[in-house]
């Protein structure tokens, strides 16, 4: 499905900046062999006149900014089309990969500490994240550029912008693949791959496909969802649409009093159906 909203703007926007590096690209490539033909005639021409010390530095300097030009706007390229195609970006982190403390801390070398979840609680150490005991042991060391809490046994952790998920052990369950991603909620997580939200499942097979542009947790088997044409919109757990258009419920779902909204909602739709 093409991308659609906020998203289509932001794969636009790379495209344009891809666009932008190719046409640098092929500037550069025509200024550098024009220049070199015109200093190949000038250099023949000075030769003679005053010496070749003066014709080999001006071809140096015309060669080195022609080449300064290539190698940028190669990288320009590589850039935006890493950006445009997220699949590019291989999983920084594959599943089995361990992440378990080799060592005990305190909690006074935390610089930071999140409440316990599941018996774990996420602290800072540096700028990265980890997770200790409720005896202050460090068990999963802090590699972590960003973490979420544990939900059903699993956290969602970020290394250099890539989501995935580990065990309470440490271990990688699930790649570090996506852009980004939500804690597992009734057996499902939301996560964001190639621009879109979908859901995937406790061993990481696909549950709903992404289409959504913006999608909350679970909650009693039901998900708050964006569509561009249908608005917000619930889905139950086979990714059916339940609810279209909803107007009054707070965005994202994740607070109680939106929650009892959301459920008064559904009942009013289902009543006048």
């Amino acid at each position: 499905m093409a991308p659609e909203g906020l998203d289509m703007t932001l794969i636009q926007l790379f495209t344009l900046a891809v666009a932008s590096a190719l046409l640098l690209l092929c500037v550069a490539v025509l200024q550098f062999l024009w220049n070199a033909a015109r200093d190949a005639a000038t250099g023949l021409r000075y030769a003679v006149c005053k010496g070749f010390a003066w014709t080999g530095a001006h071809l140096r300097y015309r060669y080195a900014a022609g080449a300064a030009a290539l190698v940028l706007g190669a990288v320009v390229t590589c850039w935006a089309a890493t950006e445009c195609f997220p699949s590019a970006r291989p999983a920084c982190v594959r599943a089995g990969q361990s992440f378990a403390a080799d060592s005990q801390a305190t909690s006074a070398r935390f610089v930071e500490m999140r409440p316990f979840r599941e018996g774990l609680a996420a602290v800072r150490v540096g700028r990265n994240w980890g997770f200790a005991d409720r005896n202050g042991a460090l068990v999963i060391a802090p590699v972590f550029n960003h973490v979420l809490d544990f939900r059903e046994g699993f956290c969602a952790v970020s290394i250099r912008g890539q989501w995935g998920y580990i065990d309470r052990t440490g271990r990688c369950v699930i790649d570090l693949r996506y852009r980004a991603a939500r804690s597992f909620s009734n057996g499902l997580a939301a996560v964001n791959e190639h621009y879109r939200w979908g859901f995937i499942g406790c061993d990481g097979t696909q549950a709903i496909a992404p289409r959504f542009i913006a999608a909350s947790q679970f909650h009693n088997g039901l998900a708050a969802v964006g569509l561009v044409e249908e608005g917000l919109c619930m889905i139950d757990r086979a990714g059916n649409l339940v609810a279209r258009g909803l107007t009054e419920v707070a965005w994202p779902a994740r607070a109680v009093e939106g929650r009892l909204r959301l459920a008064r909602h559904i009942a009013e739709v289902g009543a006048a159906n």
